[in-house]
């Protein structure tokens, strides 16, 4: 018996073969996806991470060969190329129970959206290609075909969540671990894949803070959730994922069956005060279009001025509302300057003034929030200048 063979070629395999159930097709000598073709689209293709492929044009998702910088060779891994801008790597996916905050090598489960078996670690096989990562954890809250739509998708952007999640043993990652005391700040910017759903980098949690785990050891906790704090809070409003206290959760609490997963793509995350050449973690934020959302309402963000590039955040305005941005320097070191724009892309308020700091003031139009866009430039700033800012916005509702 030979799985996959649905035809003969002359000196390879057996023209009597019996074709096996249809599996996902690598790079092979068998036709493992049984549609009479061998190692057809991209399946032969190395390439280091899916966030590579996806900028080599690979759009369409399905499994890749990865051989990420120094791996001592490829692995077939799957890549999601559609879901919240593509470039999505499969980590981490299991079966019947959920994965834990621990490192593991290569298993034949991160080829399928459809996995066998039950895994409890996370692949470490990115974990030395960029500082930091998006991180994206999804679940069925019962088996299901590889092509069916996720019950939870969330994504966190800019995080050093991938590293921590593979330091080692589960006792050597500690996750937002002991009501808070662990928290990452300032919280990420994060979206709900299935519920559409944007929160900025500052949005609080309900509690305050996330909780991922009791203790960095605690083997029977690993949870997320879009708002509120993950452990001991909502267990089942809709976008609770992974284990809290041995239960299973993907929606709801208290599952008996399900499918997790884990993806990372390669970002940015904060590493210690923003500087030049490196930047900031807000980037790549260097255009209207690729604004970085931010919260209304929190501390200030650290963030620098790096030559002629331009940094641009966005925020929702309510309707009625006024907005303020402000943003502190220390104009001897480089004067800058600030401009807000409204959701047609106008602009609407421009602070250039020649002492420290820049407070822009602006009032949304009653009929409909507005979605702000926030530019902050250097003021004849050579390609080697910068100057290092934080940034904050406020609202006063009548």
């Amino acid at each position: 018996r030979v799985e996959g063979v649905v035809r003969c070629a002359a000196g390879q395999l057996a023209c009597d073969a019996v074709a096996g159930p249809a599996d996902v097709e690598v790079c092979a000598p068998a036709d493992e996806d049984c549609d009479g073709f061998t190692d057809e689209g991209n399946v032969c293709a190395v390439y280091a991470s899916c966030l590579e492929a996806r900028r080599d044009g690979v759009v369409d998702s399905g499994v890749l060969r990865l051989q990420p910088a120094g791996a001592a060779a490829p692995v077939d891994v799957y890549c999601d190329q559609q879901t919240d801008g593509g470039g999505w790597t499969l980590v981490g996916s299991t079966a019947g129970a959920t994965l834990n905050d621990q490192a593991a090598d290569w298993y034949a489960d991160l080829r399928t959206l459809a996995p066998s078996g039950a895994h409890e670690g996370i692949w470490r096989g990115l974990r030395d290609a960029a500082p930091g990562f998006d991180v994206r954890f999804a679940c069925r809250d019962s088996r299901a075909a590889a092509g069916a739509p996720m019950t939870v998708d969330l994504s966190f952007y800019k995080t050093p969540w991938y590293h921590e999640f593979t330091a080692g043993t589960d006792a050597d990652s500690c996750f937002s671990e002991g009501n808070g005391e662990g928290q990452d700040r300032p919280p990420p910017a994060r979206r709900d894949n299935v519920g559409g759903v944007l929160l900025g980098t500052g949005t609080r949690w309900a509690a305050g803070y996330l909780e991922g785990e009791d203790t960095c050891s605690s083997t029977a906790d690993f949870t997320v959730d879009l708002d509120d704090r993950g452990m001991d809070s909502q267990q089942s409003d809709g976008t609770d994922w992974g284990e809290d206290d041995g239960a299973l959760k993907c929606g709801v609490s208290g599952l008996g069956d399900g499918q997790w997963f884990v993806f990372v793509r390669e970002s940015r995350a904060p590493q210690g005060p923003p500087a030049c050449p490196a930047d900031d973690a807000w980037e790549d934020a260097d255009a209207i279009a690729d604004a970085w959302p931010i919260a209304v309402g929190y501390e200030p963000i650290e963030a620098v001025i790096c030559g002629t590039d331009r940094d641009w955040y966005a925020f929702t305005g309510h309707a009625g509302c006024t907005v303020t941005a402000t943003v502190r320097f220390v104009d001897a070191d480089g004067d800058i300057d600030a401009r807000l724009y409204d959701s047609n892309g106008t602009g609407v308020v421009t602070g250039a003034s020649v002492s420290d700091d820049e407070v822009l003031t602006w009032t949304v139009p009653a009929a409909a929030d507005a979605w702000v866009r926030l530019e902050v430039y250097g003021f004849n700033f050579a390609a080697a200048a910068s100057n290092s800012y934080t940034v904050q916005v406020s609202e006063v509702c009548p």
